[in-house]
């Protein structure tokens, strides 16, 4: 009977060193994947700011184009 119990505790032993491995792995994954998305959401919150920028340059420079060429809708 002790055989079985010890076969028993050696099958329960790798089927928790797979899972610790298979987690292991997973967490590995999702700090690596954690990582990109924030430099990812860091630079295209940088790009969105500098659009915004720009687009409130150029809608000041397209309401001054505007006034120049349609003087009269003032």
């Amino acid at each position: 009977m002790s055989t079985a119990s010890t076969y028993d505790e050696d099958e329960q032993g790798k089927v928790l060193h797979s899972n610790f491995q298979k987690l292991q792995t997973a967490v590995v994954s999702g700090r690596n994947a954690v990582i990109i998305l924030r430099n990812t959401v860091s630079l295209a919150t940088e790009r969105l700011r500098r659009t915004e920028a720009q687009l409130k340059v150029d809608e000041i420079e397209l309401a001054h184009l505007h006034r120049i060429l349609h003087p009269d809708e003032e």
